[in-house]
């Protein structure tokens, strides 16, 4: 009472006083507001949650029972057609097997002579093995047959080369030939004279290694035997002679900046392949007695020809 004592004398302390009162309940109104929202919301979040998990719950239990119905009822349903597949594979397989027995009993008695169809089959093998034999002896003979013809290509080739020798150093051999001059390299004489030796020519069995063949693709004459370096020394030659880059003679070394040939030259150069030419393709259709006669009836000393390989270590 006391403290109302001084509202009761003055009223507009007293209205004063109410409305900061009525100021400060505006101000917090809001505040309880938002609080008591806050409280529901959190309330009503438990609640559905809660709600919700349930739901979840008894949704799976329904589920499980109702799959567990499913697949037992599947399991049996899945037996029993098993057994019953089983069952007939089974009826099936002894069927077969009957089946066969009869028809393979009623074939031996009523079809088929088994004597005759072994008989049969042994001279199948027979005919067989003699076909292989056969064969095996064709193929030997023409091996042979590609063997010979090899031979007597390599025999006209070597008595080619050699007549072609024999023509350059018969007309053109000159005093000092494989005498050093330079040391520096040797001519096409000198390295021919390393295996050429002059003594008469022997026609000698040609080798050949048993895990070599000749092949019938051959870019070489005498490709698979002991005279393959030497063609090839002498084909590179020829090549080196065409381009005008090799001198015959030690006595007339070749001049880089003077690679013309004169007109008389290149006229006898011509001739001599005209010749070795139509030499060699008359060799070619003469047999082995006739290439010998024809040997003996050249006049270009043959028989001091011995052919003496110093890189194989053979001597024809």
């Amino acid at each position: 009472m006391a403290s109302l004592l001084r509202f009761a004398i003055n009223s507009a302390e007293l209205q004063k006083a109410i409305k900061v009162r009525h100021d400060s309940a505006e101000s917090s109104r809001r505040l309880h507001f938002i609080a008591a929202r806050k409280i529901q919301a959190w309330f009503r979040g438990i609640a559905t949650r809660n709600h919700l998990r349930k739901l979840h719950e008894n949704a799976t239990v329904l589920q499980r029972h109702w799959r567990g119905y499913r697949a037992r009822m599947f399991v049996n349903r899945y037996l029993v057609e098993r057994v019953h597949q089983m069952w007939q594979d089974y009826y099936n397989s002894m069927a077969t097997r009957i089946q066969a027995v009869w028809r393979g009993y009623w074939t031996r008695k009523t079809q088929i002579n088994v004597l005759q169809l072994r008989q049969w089959r042994k001279d199948v093998y027979a005919k067989n093995n003699e076909t292989l034999e056969n064969m095996k002896k064709f193929r030997q003979r023409e091996l042979d047959h590609a063997e010979n013809a090899t031979e007597q290509e390599a025999m006209h080739w070597i008595l080619f080369i050699l007549f072609k020798l024999h023509h350059l150093l018969g007309t053109k051999c000159r005093s000092g030939v494989i005498t050093k001059i330079d040391k520096t390299r040797f001519t096409y004489i000198e390295e021919m004279l390393k295996c050429l030796e002059y003594d008469r020519y022997v026609s000698k069995a040609k080798s050949v290694c048993g895990g070599c063949r000749i092949d019938r693709k051959r870019s070489l004459i005498l490709r698979g035997t002991y005279f393959e370096k030497c063609e090839k020394e002498i084909r590179e030659f020829e090549k080196s002679l065409r381009a005008g880059s090799v001198s015959m003679f030690r006595n007339q070394p070749f001049d880089a900046n003077n690679k013309s040939i004169t007109k008389n030259e290149r006229l006898g150069r011509q001739k001599y392949k005209q010749a070795g030419r139509c030499l060699h393709q008359n060799l070619i259709h003469m047999q082995p007695n006739k290439l010998y006669e024809a040997i003996n009836k050249m006049n270009c000393q043959l028989d001091q020809l011995r052919l003496n390989c110093p890189v194989h270590n053979l001597i024809f």
